[in-house]
């Protein structure tokens, strides 16, 4: 799971998987598939992400989940 800054400065969530490009044996580059998750992933992960930050003395600010 990802969380990833928008260009208006906001977050959002999405399930990525990434894989390597190979030509003749070697990595030229990355691909990323990304799907959305669902309300309750999105909860799930940033209270899991809150409590890390939190963890690390890090500045959090408040969140309501709805």
């Amino acid at each position: 799971m990802v969380k990833n800054l928008r260009q208006d400065k906001g977050h959002y969530w999405v399930k990525a998987i990434i894989s390597g490009v190979y030509k003749d044996g070697v990595l030229i580059e990355y691909k990323s598939l990304r799907t959305p998750i669902s309300f309750d992933e999105k909860l799930k992960y940033q209270k899991l992400y809150d409590k890390i930050r939190q963890e690390n003395g890090e500045k959090s600010r408040k969140i309501t989940y709805e």
